[in-house]
């Protein structure tokens, strides 16, 4: 499902949110009340939880403003200029082991996320492995950041054999980012919790898209909220991820060694 559909965008129906605009008489296919629309619909939604790039867009403003708020993210998504989404991010702390019971229904994932070394100016990649149960998803991500100071980011669902192919060029002065994904829908927003264990302090940080940086958020209660981190590169996956691993930046020397010595080989039996 999450590599069959690069995103979902799931439009909540006027019945929650807008009453006074729905109505059966304009629909033949529609018989289902208020009520019984509103619970399809939470249902519908609740079956999308845990795909990466999963966009609730409610009623909170009229349908035109709605329509553009689609625009907008499809828009972003494809890579078209329009006024970027903006990650929100959380610092927040608790024991998450149990969120499902206070939450309802979540979706949780093993993630691994690695940088690579790139010789490019301005560039950074990485790649990314997500899944449960013995099945994962692979992404490579790259960010562009350009001469006028905006960034740009591709992002590419990859099969096995180019993740484990990229992870040989792994940054070995950084630590893959091991972590415990859990996402969950609350107040008609879609949010993503990241448990990171392998790092110290421990940090785990919570996650949505909004349209701006003053979009009003209906934050969870049920997760204790220490700190706004939106603008604070100190949270990014980049700094992070700079405790340095000795054992990779020994497997990665190692390489090196053995691809000069098979060069050098090959040039003197020339």
């Amino acid at each position: 499902r999450d590599q069959r559909y690069d995103a979902v965008l799931h439009l909540v129906t006027a019945a929650d949110g807008a009453r006074d605009f729905y109505t059966l008489e304009n629909n033949q296919s529609r018989h289902e009340s208020a009520e019984e629309a509103i619970g399809m619909d939470r249902r519908l939604r609740t079956s999308w939880v845990g795909h990466p790039r999963l966009r609730v867009i409610d009623n909170r403003s009229d349908f035109n403003d709605k329509m553009n708020r689609v625009i907008s993210i499809v828009c972003n998504l494809v890579g078209l200029p329009q006024i970027p989404e903006v990650s929100r991010k959380f610092l927040v702390r608790g024991d998450f082991s149990m969120l499902g019971a206070t939450s309802g229904f979540i979706q949780e994932f093993d993630v691994d996320q690695t940088i690579l070394v790139v010789n490019r100016d301005g560039v950074d990649e990485s790649v990314r492995r997500r899944g449960s149960g013995g099945v994962f998803s692979y992404v490579h991500r790259q960010r562009v950041t350009g001469s006028n100071g905006k960034v740009r980011e591709i992002k590419r669902g990859i099969n096995e054999r180019e993740y484990l192919t990229l992870l040989q060029h792994a940054d070995p002065h950084r630590k893959t980012l091991r972590m415990k994904r859990r996402c969950f829908l609350y107040s008609d927003t879609y949010y993503v919790l990241d448990e990171i264990k392998n790092i110290f302090p421990p940090v785990s940080l919570l996650r949505t898209q909004t349209e701006s940086i003053g979009t009003e958020l209906d934050l969870p209660p049920f997760v204790e909220v220490e700190e706004d981190v939106t603008n604070l590169e100190d949270y990014s996956v980049m700094n992070l991820s700079t405790l340095v691993a000795p054992q990779r930046k020994f497997e990665y020397e190692t390489r090196l060694v053995a691809n000069h010595n098979f060069l050098t080989k090959g040039a003197e039996s020339l």
